[in-house]
């Protein structure tokens, strides 16, 4: 399959992507965040700042903040540039796919480490 450039208007209709949560102690509390994201959480555990990140988000979404075009910036951003937590896979292959979780997110990182040593996209 012929993928277009990062920088077309169809290129991530071609690409199923996955976004796994980062988080790092700092200090005393612990900080999640999404990859590339202009916002983050922090709590006391790993667990409750990951919790309040996925509410956070939720709360965002309910509330009609729409980031959807800082999303598909990031998106394509990764496509050019690998971003940790970030995964892509062939929208086709994707679609296929009948697995668990676990085998989803086995075959996300297998399939984003196929992407990242083949050509890398350069923007115009």
């Amino acid at each position: 399959m012929t993928q277009a450039a990062p920088n077309e208007p169809d290129v991530l209709m071609q690409w199923a992507f996955h976004v796994r949560p980062q988080t790092s102690f700092e200090e005393d509390h612990w900080v999640a965040w999404y990859p590339d994201a202009r916002w983050r959480v922090s709590a006391e555990s790993k667990d409750a700042a990951l919790k309040q990140l996925s509410e956070e988000y939720l709360r965002r979404v309910n509330a009609g903040e729409d980031d959807s075009d800082y999303s598909d910036a990031v998106r394509r951003a990764h496509l050019q540039q690998p971003i940790p937590g970030i995964y892509a896979m062939d929208a086709a292959a994707y679609s296929e796919l009948r697995a668990s979780q676990a085998d989803l997110d086995t075959a996300f990182e297998d399939a984003e480490r196929s992407r990242t040593s083949g050509p890398q996209w350069k923007a115009p």
